[in-house]
């Protein structure tokens, strides 16, 4: 689908051969979260409804891309300690980066999951 900011669009899904893809509380809340993280940096949500067997969402489309932020984990040596030292430790350390993704790709992690 071609997004276009400024517009209004109705997102669906259903399951395969109307299959349930809600099955207990649990699994609407994991969907719920999954919206907020990959719909909310691009689209206002107007209105929603979740059924057992498919999903309809209203959204008004703000922005066509989105700046993440995410960790990477590292090993980097304790600058008082090196390993040679008995007793020394290591510290670890997390490297921030972004990336930026678009509705379109982010909607499909959504719908991959």
């Amino acid at each position: 689908m071609d997004f276009q900011t400024g517009h209004l669009y109705h997102i669906y899904n259903q399951s395969n051969n109307k299959n349930n893809i809600f099955f207990n509380r649990d699994n609407y809340l994991f969907f719920l979260k999954k919206i907020a993280t990959n719909i909310l940096p691009f689209c206002d949500i107007l209105a929603w409804c979740l059924m057992p067997n498919h999903f309809h969402l209203m959204v008004l489309v703000n922005s066509l891309e989105a700046k993440f932020a995410y960790y990477t984990p590292g090993a980097t040596s304790n600058s008082k300690c090196d390993s040679t030292t008995p007793g020394a430790t290591r510290s670890r350390t997390r490297s921030e980066k972004t990336r930026t993704d678009t509705l379109q790709k982010s909607l499909g992690i959504m719908l991959a999951s």
